[in-house]
């Protein structure tokens, strides 16, 4: 807790923090867009949004929650399913590591979300 007080304490650290999670978030959004995905930022600025796909690698996703699933189970992709009606969205984590993003952009056709 200290060590997180501490390093707020600075604006340039701030600064740096800021700039950091918006470079991850920017190249995220480049790779969801590359292999399908419609993202758009949230106000929280840690992950994106994209609504979730009425299918997954051919398989019909009826919710947010099958979307995600289906991602998990067939594509080792890991995202949270969040229900808004009328509407599904799946949230991606600023956090993934370039390894990850990597395999997400390999994953490309494989995924075969409607409008690619």
């Amino acid at each position: 807790m200290r060590a997180t007080t501490r390093s707020l304490q600075s604006v340039e650290h701030i600064a740096e923090i800021r700039q950091y999670f918006q470079e991850r978030l920017d190249r995220l959004r480049e790779v969801l867009v590359d292999v399908g995905f419609e993202p758009y930022p949230t106000p929280g600025g840690m992950y994106l949004l994209c609504k979730a796909p009425p299918a997954v690698g051919g398989v019909e996703t009826p919710n947010a929650q099958a979307a995600a699933d289906e991602l998990l189970d067939r594509f080792d992709l890991a995202v949270v399913a969040w229900e808004r009606p009328p509407d599904g969205y799946l949230r991606f984590s600023s956090l993934y590591s370039a390894e990850d993003l990597q395999a997400l952009e390999r994953l490309g056709d494989r995924l075969a979300l409607p409008g690619r």
